[in-house]
């Protein structure tokens, strides 16, 4: 709200002072930074009484036990709420915190949230919420395989969305999404948790600082790979991820020779 009010006093004060140009360009710089918002808790509420009213495949006891769910006061973590209600009314959608680590569960989760099976309510939000564990588990390109493709519009929590796509994103060192993501969820920092803030301009300093083949990228893909392998991953993607350092050391090795040399 402070920096909302701050934004306005400038243009203001630029109004007065017969600045055109500048007063268009601040309101231009306000419309950029509210490219997103988070819904409301009755926006939420709304869209999932629809979705249960219009579902078919609902029993009355289901549409209870969601609409009871939903009474009151709602529940800070919407994106919780929902799935509880998902998971509440849907045997599919069970035990997803547990399944999600199992990679012939989560492939299946994958393939049932691919199609038409269900509402974009429930599917988008449903990949939001495995995305979010799947990055909590350090399974990063897992998690990204859920969250790429959704929009801040999808969700009911747009901040979270891109919080976690750009932790991923910093992990793997993709350094122009990163920062990306990482400027979209700033747009609306003031709804953001402090948490969500904090980190985002700790990653945000640290991929600008990142060179290619510098000592430090090398090490940020170390740490990718042995992430990987203390999941039991030693496919392909870990291999060519291995050859890579592999060859950024050479480069860097040949580097140093030819500095000592001169």
């Amino acid at each position: 709200m402070i920096r909302v009010i701050a934004v306005w006093v400038a243009v203001i004060a630029l109004s007065l002072a017969g600045s055109n140009s500048q007063t268009s360009a601040q309101e231009d710089e306000l419309a950029r930074r509210a490219s997103w918002e988070r819904p409301t808790a009755a926006e939420v509420k709304q869209q999932v009484e629809t979705w249960a009213r219009e579902n078919e495949g609902l029993s009355d006891l289901d549409r209870a036990k969601v609409d009871a769910l939903w009474t009151g006061d709602c529940h800070e973590d919407l994106l919780k709420l929902l799935v509880t209600s998902l998971e509440a009314v849907d045997p599919r959608l069970q035990e997803l915190d547990s399944r999600c680590t199992n990679l012939y569960e989560l492939n299946a989760l994958t393939k049932l949230l691919t199609n038409d099976t269900y509402a974009p309510l429930v599917r988008n939000n449903v990949r939001l919420y495995l995305g979010i564990l799947l990055a909590q588990y350090e399974m990063y390109n897992e998690s990204l395989d859920m969250l790429n493709g959704l929009a801040a519009g999808d969700v009911v929590d747009p901040g979270a969305l891109y919080f976690f796509r750009s932790v991923c994103q910093y992990r793997l060192l993709d350094k122009k999404a990163g920062l990306e993501s990482i400027r979209k969820l700033l747009e609306n920092e003031d709804q953001l948790p402090r948490r969500y803030v904090a980190v985002a301009r700790l990653m945000e300093v640290q991929l600008e600082a990142i060179e290619n083949d510098s000592l430090k990228e090398v090490a940020h893909l170390m740490e990718t790979v042995r992430v990987r392998l203390s999941h039991g991953q030693v496919g392909r993607r870990v291999l060519d991820e291995e050859q890579a350092i592999v060859a950024k050391l050479d480069k860097l090795i040949a580097k140093l020779e030819r500095e000592r040399s001169t």
